[in-house]
């Protein structure tokens, strides 16, 4: 007979919480479901009862930390209507202190140098990513009317790899947390006031006396300056 609905719950978090243990110590490679079952205080059989095979069990894990993940991706939404928008995202992707536990991190660098060798993961993960890019263009959108949409894609790109860089690093003690902060803020007041196109001659006849209407408009913005 099939496991109650609560106990079927109750004990893949407990392979997940095993798992996630494993992870953090030997790396998904060094991770077999030997050690899964041990640290779990359960038989091997009755792991695999409630989570099939490694694989099946990657892909789990993977659920469970891009979904964690992906309520980060929610936390946009406020940022975007906040009273200091530009400050709120900074703290956002370099937070002076991480709501996420490193492991969770540790566990997600994992998962993506596993992504080659499992098609399924690797579609979750490509998922995650493409839908924290497209939050983060939005979001960049909408606190920087001024900007592109290919400038707005082209910020959140770089703002995700700082941010990436500053979770890889965090472990190393590497204290370049300010530094990778002010690249931010560089990137983003690079779309405060985007720069103005120069306007190009206009090919038409005109009196000697007067100037070509595009040259006084140069003059006028400050591009001769």
């Amino acid at each position: 007979s099939m496991p109650r609905p609560k106990l079927v719950d109750y004990r893949k978090q407990q392979i997940l919480d095993a798992f996630a243990r494993s992870i953090v110590q030997h790396g998904i490679g060094g991770t077999t479901l030997e050690k899964i079952a041990e640290s779990a205080g359960m038989r091997r059989s009755i792991l695999r009862h409630y989570v099939g095979n490694r694989g099946d069990l990657i892909e789990e894990m993977a659920n469970r930390i891009l979904d964690r993940f992906d309520r980060r991706i929610d936390e946009l939404k406020s940022i975007e209507t906040g009273s200091n928008p530009v400050e709120e995202l900074l703290e956002w992707l370099i937070p002076v202190e991480s709501a996420q536990s490193q492991e969770e991190f540790t566990i997600f660098d994992a998962l993506v140098s596993e992504a080659g060798r499992h098609p399924n993961l690797d579609r979750l993960i490509r998922r995650h990513l493409e839908r924290m890019l497209d939050g983060m263009t939005r979001t960049i959108a909408e606190v920087f009317a001024g900007a592109t949409n290919g400038q707005c894609r082209d910020a959140a790109v770089s703002l995700a790899a700082l941010s990436y860089a500053f979770h890889q690093w965090t472990p190393l003690q590497l204290n370049q947390d300010d530094s990778l902060r002010r690249t931010a803020e560089s990137i983003l007041a690079s779309l405060a006031a985007p720069r103005k196109p120069r306007l190009r001659p206009v090919v038409a006849k005109r009196e000697e006396s007067e100037p070509p209407r595009a040259f006084q408009e140069e003059s006028e913005i400050g591009i001769n300056d």
